[in-house]
């Protein structure tokens, strides 16, 4: 059963999975799950970056709830969290797969998100065209990975879907770079980015 964000993030705290996100720039986030899986109930939801699992986690109890609160609804929407588990990015929040897919049983969220483990661009290639309700963009900051990311995963996307993600900081992350350059790229297609805090986004209005 879904509970409320507070609720769940002091049970995430209890459980020892900590997050380097602002509470704040994770309730962003949980506001955005609750209006794609609302106003486009058959999209998939997709996480790149699961990390230790918190933030998704976050996201999975909004989605359990919108299903819970609303059962006469058509809500086919799941997400679907992807990491390469590799230690290149020494973060101490990174978990292993198989810690992952514990917690996400335990927590009972087994119904509403799917843990890969593997590459996130590679995996954005596997879906089916205008499948994406919304994509979260929060693994390698590099300026090159953020682009292909965002490049693979355009055609994805659904109309007036959502890409957002983390990291919207100058100097050794390449998330704003590879942001302007993509707009100036796809502006038929997107609207201009936003930042809110770290985070960033940017709706599809048009699908390639």
């Amino acid at each position: 059963m879904g509970m409320g964000f507070h609720e769940m993030k002091k049970l995430l705290k209890r459980s020892g999975v900590h997050s380097p996100t602002l509470m704040e720039e994770q309730r962003w986030l949980v506001r955005q799950v609750r209006m794609a899986a609302v106003k486009i109930p058959s999209g998939t939801i997709v996480e790149c970056g699961t990390m230790n699992g918190n933030t998704v986690i976050l996201m999975a109890n909004c989605l359990k709830t919108v299903k819970e609160n609303r059962p006469k609804r058509d809500i086919a929407s799941e997400i679907i969290s992807i990491d390469n588990y590799s230690d290149q990015r020494k973060h101490d929040t990174l978990s292993s797969f198989d810690e992952n897919v514990a917690m996400v049983k335990e927590f009972g969220f087994d119904d509403v998100l799917t843990l890969i483990e593997g590459d996130d661009i590679e995996f954005l290639g596997s879906l089916d065209d205008h499948s994406v309700s919304l994509l979260w963009v929060d693994s390698c900051q590099s300026e090159t990975h953020v682009y292909q990311t965002l490049q693979v995963g355009l055609p994805k996307m659904m109309r007036n879907s959502l890409v957002c993600g983390h990291d919207y900081i100058f100097g050794n992350m390449g998330v704003p770079y590879a942001l302007d350059d993509f707009y100036k790229d796809k502006s038929e297609y997107i609207t201009s980015p936003h930042v809110y805090l770290r985070n960033w986004w940017f709706m599809v209005r048009e699908v390639e």
